[in-house]
């Protein structure tokens, strides 16, 4: 994969042009949509209170790995494709730490989270398929 060179000025004016600068064809809507990532660890302890038949009292703990990767195609004709997959591990995990934390952490695989065509006109932007959506607190 080639990556061409820009210059600052160009760089600056594809940045702030907004729909302005919208891909003039399908393949340069898919060659200028942008990535984005996340990745996250967690680490989670408890004492298990004999409820797996075990001891009576004994410490467990669980490490996950998780990641996000997302792509979003530059819009064309104001419409734009956005796709996101998640996935997670827990690589150390012992037979007892997944029974305790089997539903809170103990999670492997992978998933598409997202994958929605959005439309965008004036103020007003429109997604239909599979997306995050924030709610406010109840």
């Amino acid at each position: 994969m080639k990556f061409a060179k820009l210059s600052i000025v160009t760089v600056m004016v594809l940045g702030l042009g907004g729909q302005m600068y919208a891909a003039d064809t399908l393949a340069d809507a898919f060659k200028n949509g942008k990535v984005a990532g996340t990745l996250k660890a967690w680490y989670w302890d408890r004492t298990d209170e004999g409820n797996f038949g075990g001891a009576a009292q004994h410490n467990e703990n669980i490490f996950n790995l998780g990641v996000e990767l997302g792509y979003v195609t530059d819009t064309f004709y104001g419409f734009r494709v956005g796709l996101t997959f998640q996935g997670s591990a827990t690589p150390f995990a012992e037979e007892n730490a997944k029974k305790l934390f089997n539903k809170e952490a103990a999670t492997q695989g992978t998933v598409l989270s997202e994958a929605y065509l959005g439309y965008h006109i004036g103020k007003t932007d429109i997604k239909i398929g599979r997306q995050y959506i924030t709610t406010p607190p109840l």
